[in-house]
């Protein structure tokens, strides 16, 4: 094994080294990344990802693209904020060009006339979403309008900033017009479900294209509009299920409809990226994003699916399993818990968030270990994250941590180790002083309850399959067939 994962990581430096230097022209071409096409600014970021991942790549080819990599990252790597701009909206700017977005092509020129006046931003950001928002019929032209700015803000690198706030202020919108463009949030209503769609499929091609960072993302809009809900903040719900439904779109594994309208049937086609290569670029900029990014993600949501939202509007007696298994109940008409609960579970069940969440905590445990969550919480999110695809465990009883840890101990086997070992070492670091004594004591003893009844099970049954814990009972022996691995 240690030989093949050798040669397996000495033929990935190789195609890194052919790739980087058949693409590395770019540089030689004096290619400005502050000034370049939305394609030259993907093209930089990946040679930007292939020389920090490889140290051949800068030993072989330092002189080369040292100096200019520190110019891409300042560009394109740097953290942004977001705007709060108020301006004079001037409602026609640049409207033919958006009515009619794959017919321009002098970008350049139109991201000189932005880049010279921050009211025209004002105006160009506001008449995009609103175009997005309102007139969203056509997912053709979604995904048109979303590559003409990219194409843009390439070229105006202002625009980011003002993607950022105005993202802010509609998934924000409850801040009291706190967040800036105030002549937006005037004419769209954030609670209207029916643009969520498109404006998630919007800013999804913008983050393709670089234009902007997911973590961004998450930092100054996600995050925030997930806690205001999350404390029961006055009108904040509209503008937190708008951040969940963008978020699903974001952590997906892109698809070409990703989100469908849950539990509605329509002849429309759904909203999604179309470009195969915009979705491998998505695809991409999961990969890049910090895991630090990812946990406050699902901590945030989490927190929202947990909590208890006194009147925040629609609200549905079904819970998330009739969500889950298809019910006539949709997502739409649910309530902002259990429609968090969906969009976390959803989001979990993506196998690059599993891996990349797992590894990390292989590493350290702490990710998990926050003042915002209490360690039941905590420990309810692991399992999560471990066993995606399986149903919560209620631990009721006279001792639910010692039925919590015999449960741990009866679905251990050869796929669930890492998982299991990661459970138990998160219930022994959130433990006192105090409260280790007791804790490992009901280890031990559900370790012996847990042998005893395989023990029992083995001489009831010597000839059936029952002889390891795996199952932990004999009619769960009948369903690991059908039961879905988790991600390693």
């Amino acid at each position: 094994m240690p030989g093949s994962l050798t040669i397996a990581r000495t033929a990935a430096d190789i195609l890194r080294i052919s790739r980087y230097a058949r693409l590395r022209i770019v540089v030689k071409s004096g290619v400005n990344p502050a000034d370049c096409s939305s394609a030259e600014r993907c093209i930089l970021a990946y040679l930007y990802d292939l020389y920090t991942s490889c140290s051949h790549l800068k030993n072989k080819f330092g002189e080369i693209f040292s100096e200019f990599c520190s110019k891409v990252k300042n560009s394109i790597y740097c953290n942004i904020d977001p705007s709060d701009s108020n301006m004079l909206w001037d409602p026609v700017f640049m409207m033919d060009t958006i009515s009619n977005p794959s017919a321009n092509n002098n970008h350049s020129m139109v991201g000189k006339i932005l880049n010279d006046s921050p009211a025209n931003r004002y105006s160009f950001v506001c008449n995009v979403l609103m175009e997005v928002c309102v007139d969203h019929g056509d997912p053709e032209r979604v995904n048109d309008i979303g590559i003409l700015c990219a194409e843009l803000t390439a070229y105006c690198r202002s625009l980011s900033a003002e993607w950022l706030g105005i993202l802010k202020a509609l998934c924000c919108s409850s801040n009291n017009g706190n967040c800036g463009f105030n002549d937006l949030l005037c004419n769209v209503d954030v609670s209207d479900l029916s643009f969520h769609d498109s404006l998630a499929t919007f800013v999804a091609i913008l983050i393709a294209r670089q234009c902007l960072l997911l973590e961004d993302l998450v930092r100054c809009v996600a995050i925030p509009s997930l806690l205001n809900a999350a404390c029961s903040e006055q009108d904040s719900e509209p503008g937190a299920r708008l951040t969940c439904r963008i978020l699903l779109h974001l952590f997906k594994t892109p698809q070409r409809n990703p989100v469908p309208q849950d539990g509605v049937k329509s002849d429309k086609s759904s909203v999604g990226i179309r470009s195969s290569c915009d979705r491998h670029l998505l695809a991409a900029s999961q990969n890049s994003i910090v895991v630090g990014a990812v946990f406050a993600v699902l901590k945030a949501v989490f927190m929202l699916g947990d909590a208890e939202l006194r009147g925040s509007g629609l609200s549905h007696p079904a819970g998330l399993d009739d969500i889950s298994d298809g019910r006539n109940v949709s997502i739409e008409t649910a309530s902002l818990d259990v429609y968090a609960k969906y969009v976390l579970k959803t989001i979990c069940q993506q196998e690059w968030v599993g891996e990349r969440c797992l590894k990390s905590l292989s590493e350290d445990s702490s990710a998990l270990q926050d003042p915002v969550l209490v360690n039941i919480q905590a420990q309810r999110l692991l399992q999560l994250i471990c066993y995606p695809h399986r149903q919560l465990d209620s631990d009721d009883g006279d001792n639910p941590q010692r039925q919590r840890i015999k449960r741990i101990l009866q679905n251990m086997d050869q796929w669930t180790m890492r998982q299991s070992s990661l459970e138990l070492q998160l219930m022994i670091k959130q433990s006192t002083n105090n409260e280790l004594y007791s804790l490992l004591e009901n280890i031990a003893k559900a370790t012996i309850e847990v042998f005893q009844k395989s023990a029992e099970m083995n001489s009831s049954n010597p000839s059936g399959n029952g002889a390891a814990v795996q199952g932990g009972s004999a009619s769960n022996s009948n369903n690991t067939t059908s039961k879905i691995k988790p991600i390693l």
